[in-house]
């Protein structure tokens, strides 16, 4: 899931010692800048503490996507004691808002740990108008987070967002105007026989992610699919939108006064091996 950013965490910590046994709890964040970047697929908001051991704080979104990743490197040891994924509260103020129940996952890279946490594209507005971050565990702060600004920054990622969408024929404005996005019925056509893997690519092991734009039909159909992120081979891009097209089939989106509605979206495939 972090593979394609840990180069960039990796150079972001590169410099910091290796953690402590026993890190202050909690952990206080003294904010620098908020920065936002692009990173092969995904636009990245990040904001980065002023310690000695820095907390990486970085905010991912795939164009298109419903769904926010949250990352911490050098996330404290309270919440990475082992790779198990560890259930916790993650807590915006002000506001009204509940806690958000997260399961963190922990990936370790040279000098630091990345914690992961997944959440709806709703987060973003729930961030934007939050003061600071909490993880807790219970009624124990683990890691409090001063988001001073976010409001712009989240603004900035969604420009990064938009941007993006259009180079890849999406209108985001479009996607945005409608009420319902279509959603994919039954089983999605990246859960593979051995059959639909491409000799060359199954012999090689290769495996990869693509990204594509659908053409969505307001009855469900795919009718056009166009690579906008390569899983490195034109094999696996090729066959993977021609199994889009041929399988994929969707509840339709619905369009503002709630009627069947054609959309383009983006939508990921997971080229992975077949099992022996």
């Amino acid at each position: 899931m972090v593979r394609s950013l840990i180069a960039f965490v990796t150079a972001l910590t590169a410099a910091v010692a290796h953690p402590s046994a026993t890190p202050p709890s909690p952990a206080t964040a003294k904010p620098l800048v908020w920065e936002v970047k692009w990173d092969q697929a995904r636009c990245l908001l990040m904001r980065r503490t002023q310690e000695a051991r820095p907390l990486a704080f970085v905010v991912a979104v795939t164009p298109g996507l419903p769904r926010v990743e949250l990352w911490l490197a050098n996330g404290p040891e309270a919440v990475s004691r082992s790779r198990e994924v560890r259930h916790f509260d993650l807590v915006t103020s002000p506001g009204n808002d509940p806690p958000l129940k997260v399961a963190l996952g922990t990936e370790m890279v040279p000098g630091s740990r990345i914690l992961t946490i997944s959440a709806g594209s709703d987060f973003l507005d729930r961030l934007g108008r939050s003061a600071s971050l909490t993880i807790a565990d219970g009624q124990e702060h683990i890691v409090d987070f001063d988001l001073a600004g976010a409001a712009k920054a989240v603004a900035a990622l969604r420009e990064c967002e938009d941007g993006i969408l259009r180079e890849w024929g999406v209108d985001p404005a479009a996607l945005a105007g409608l009420r319902k996005l279509p959603k994919v019925v039954g089983r999605p056509p990246d859960i593979l026989e051995g059959k639909d893997y491409p000799r060359e690519a199954l012999r090689a092991r290769a495996t990869g992610l693509l990204l594509v734009r659908l053409d969505v039909t307001a009855a469900g159909r795919v009718s056009a699919c166009a690579v906008v992120r390569s899983s490195g081979r034109a094999d696996l891009d090729d066959r993977g939108c021609e199994l889009w097209v041929r399988n994929g089939r969707f509840e339709p989106g619905l369009g503002a006064d709630g009627a069947p509605s054609p959309a383009k979206i983006v939508s990921m495939f997971v080229w992975s091996l077949p099992p022996h």
